[in-house]
């Protein structure tokens, strides 16, 4: 069971069950002019394609730019960009050492009585975590050394992690997420705003213990209804908690990875919970376990998202469809240091979220994309994904771009 919750969390899926086969959706792009503007302290060799502002600017600069038209997409009426006291670049590390208060970790999930005469598996897996685990009548507990925890109780009714069809998607940190929203079976009713606060008490009151340096908040809620092999009769909630440093979101859509190698561009590190149809829990996972900040420099100045939105708008200049942009946020992406072939006798595998391992944090304007129920496949084994998003990256302080269109690369 230990393998099948490691090896699914980083790749491209969330504890899926089979290899999911999806035709690629891709926006044709073309390539176009670079933007005249250049960097209020150009020293470079080259101008920016955007502009750098003074951090008291920035407030003004994203009430102006929300207001822009641009001619090939349209941004949303309700993106609220949420603006931090302060700016910075920062460092991370993945942390060591999490699983030598195993016991006391597991206690915050479960009553003594559940584990203290369990057989407690000590291993080292395949991915260089270690970890201590255990299972006793249905409930099992597993924590590794980088910050790894995932849980399920004995209530869980068939595979603790299943998925099946996702029905609705709620982004509830959105200005038109209905938290009124309401589903009702035979034996309850649940309104979103029960399963997000009861998501959050939970994160409050059980998690935000071992992540300190984090405000830790649910961020997307996907309802789910059972499949023909489902043994669920009911709705469940598959609920991501979105982790922000300063006010700055770490990275949560999904992992990156280069064009010229399997090795990881971007980690992404966030908590994901399920809930029952009255709001209990089921089980959890932080996935890649968890980072530290670890070094971190203020920022004076930051692009302006008035000149990002700019240089988007004039870089893909031939959008197939036009496209909404629905969220607009500063972000850090993680960009993990591991070498997966180190030349060593030994072989030893090297993951991307070894305890211990350098984790580089850039400050990015995070561009987001809903992906529409027709651009992917639906079906029992397709469909288990949810939170799929197209996005774009602008490095908030050099003004490069990165993106990633391809729906083959979205699966959460």
């Amino acid at each position: 069971m230990f393998t099948l919750l490691v090896r699914f969390q980083d790749d491209k899926g969330v504890f899926m069950k089979k290899p999911l086969l999806l035709a690629a959706s891709l926006l044709l792009l073309t390539s176009c002019a670079k933007s005249d503007v250049a960097s209020s302290n150009e020293s470079e060799e080259e101008a920016l394609n955007v502009e750098l502002i003074s951090v008291d600017e920035l407030a003004d600069d994203v009430e102006a730019a929300l207001k822009k038209t641009p001619s090939n997409f349209v941004l949303s009426n309700y993106i609220n960009v949420e603006l931090p006291d302060e700016y910075y670049e920062c460092d991370f590390q993945q942390i060591s050492g999490f699983d030598e208060n195993y016991e006391s970790i597991f206690s915050s999930f479960f009553d003594e009585e559940v584990y203290k005469d369990a057989e407690i598996v000590h291993e080292t897996t395949i991915d260089a975590m270690t970890s201590y685990s255990f299972e006793n009548d249905g409930d099992y507990c597993c924590v590794g050394d980088n910050g790894f925890v995932a849980f399920y109780y004995s209530s869980v009714d068939g595979s603790p992690f299943e998925t099946g069809i996702r029905a609705d998607i709620f982004h509830t940190d959105r200005a038109d997420a209905d938290l009124d929203y309401t589903w009702v079976t035979k034996d309850n009713r649940i309104t979103l705003r029960e399963v997000v606060e009861n998501a959050q008490t939970w994160f409050d009151e059980r998690y935000a213990q071992f992540e300190p340096d984090y405000q830790i908040s649910v961020k997307t809620v996907v309802a789910r209804k059972p499949d023909e092999e489902s043994s669920y009769s009911d709705f469940y909630y598959q609920v991501f908690a979105e982790k922000k440093y300063k006010g700055v979101a770490l990275d949560s859509l999904i992992p990156m990875y280069n064009d010229d190698s399997d090795l990881l561009k971007y980690q992404t590190y966030r908590v994901c919970l399920w809930l029952d149809i009255y709001g209990d829990v089921l089980c959890m996972t932080n996935g890649t376990g968890m980072i530290t900040p670890t070094d971190e420099e203020k920022l004076t100045e930051i692009v302006s998202l008035s000149s990002a939105i700019d240089y988007i708008e004039e870089t893909f200049t031939d959008f197939e469809t036009s496209l909404t942009i629905n969220d607009i946020n500063l972000k850090y992406t993680l960009s993990p240091s591991y070498n997966p072939n180190p030349d060593t006798d030994a072989g030893e595998y090297d993951s991307a979220y070894k305890a211990g391992n350098e984790v580089d944090g850039n400050l990015v304007w995070e561009f987001v994309i809903d992906l529409a129920d027709n651009e992917f496949s639906f079906g029992i084994d397709n469909d288990s994904y949810g939170n799929i998003q197209r996005f774009i990256y602008v490095d908030a302080q050099t003004g490069e771009m990165d993106f990633e269109f391809n729906a083959s690369n979205l699966i959460q």
